[in-house]
């Protein structure tokens, strides 16, 4: 039978007295006096043995009966007390821990998630560990480069990489089957030995792969006015077609093959701003339009060793009696 339970003054809990379990136990009280009556009222009638019993039955019953009464008189709240005192508040205890473990859960969760919100905002499609491996085929870019059908922008060093080196097979591929619609923005072998040293390149290394990039372009039929060489050192290969954007900053020491790509859709405000101030190169009096690939190269060829020297000069690495006239 469960307790029926009353709330004091103080809204603390206490057991109501007169309930069924007290009434049963006064009963079983007055039953027991009962019975001690009965057996000395009537000793003289009765036998010993049924005297007997009624004590005994009295002994059984009065003073369990008594002890159960006095413990509900005076002690049962207090040992409910102590029993529940570790269950008060534990509602709330429980709710503000469980509020704190799913916070310290979420918090990591939800900084990642403002991060790819961030980067949806700004465009950020794909990160890549290295030029190679954004320009392979499966990639987010190389299915967007190869579905592209009206205009290509290439800007680079001198495209090594991507028109030479092994590696670069299928999106060279693809870009050999679109040769007529890609832009080309190289390096002027004039200004391309102030990355030299920062490379640990030998003087003349970057011009000549340069010229060799030149004529790779001539011979797979590129028009010349598709080429223009930049007068200064870039600091992103990128390519770019009207839907997608790869960027693969340049650092200091190294080159730009070895460092992430960032992969960015169009409409979005990394995307603008690389398409005005890095693609706005083509349309600057820094760039040099190509109208023969054989004349170039051969000047260019002729003027290597004096553009080298040019450069060592600015960066003092040539004794100045050597450097060449302005």
């Amino acid at each position: 039978m469960k307790e029926e339970l009353i709330m004091n003054s103080n809204n603390e809990t206490k057991v109501k007295f007169w309930n069924s379990q007290s009434l049963a136990f006064l009963m079983l009280l007055v039953i027991s006096a009962i019975l001690f009556g009965g057996a000395a009222a009537f000793r003289p009638a009765m036998s010993d043995t049924c005297f007997n019993i009624l004590i005994g039955i009295g002994i059984s019953l009065g003073p369990a009966a008594l002890l159960s009464l006095l413990f509900r008189w005076f002690l049962l709240d207090d040992v409910k007390k102590e029993l529940l005192a570790p269950l008060v508040g534990l509602e709330q205890r429980t709710a503000l821990a469980v509020e704190k473990k799913v916070e310290e859960g979420f918090t990591p969760i939800l900084k990642k998630v403002e991060l790819l919100n961030n980067l949806e905002r700004l465009g950020v499609e794909y990160v890549y560990d290295s030029r190679e491996n954004a320009l392979r085929q499966g990639t987010s870019f190389f299915d967007f480069l190869k579905g592209e059908d009206k205009a290509i922008w290439i800007i680079g060093s001198s495209l090594r990489g991507l028109l030479q080196e092994s590696g670069y097979e299928d999106v060279r591929n693809i870009l050999l089957q679109k040769i007529g619609i890609i832009h080309f923005l190289l390096t002027h072998p004039c200004v391309a030995d102030l990355r030299a040293f920062q490379e640990n390149r030998n003087p003349g290394d970057i011009p000549d792969e340069i010229i060799e990039s030149l004529e790779y372009l001539r011979d797979h039929k590129v028009k010349p006015e598709m080429v223009k060489l930049y007068k200064g050192t870039p600091t992103c290969f990128a390519i770019k077609t009207y839907k997608r954007m790869l960027l693969n900053p340049y650092t200091y020491t190294k080159q730009a093959m070895e460092s992430p790509c960032f992969e960015i859709s169009c409409d979005h405000p990394v995307y603008d701003a690389f398409n005005q101030a890095h693609f706005g190169a083509f349309r600057t009096a820094f760039s040099m339009e190509i109208t023969n690939f054989d004349n170039t190269i051969q000047s260019l060829r002729s003027e290597t060793l004096k553009y080298s020297s040019r450069v060592l000069c600015v960066l003092g690495q040539l004794d100045p009696k050597r450097c060449p006239e302005k």
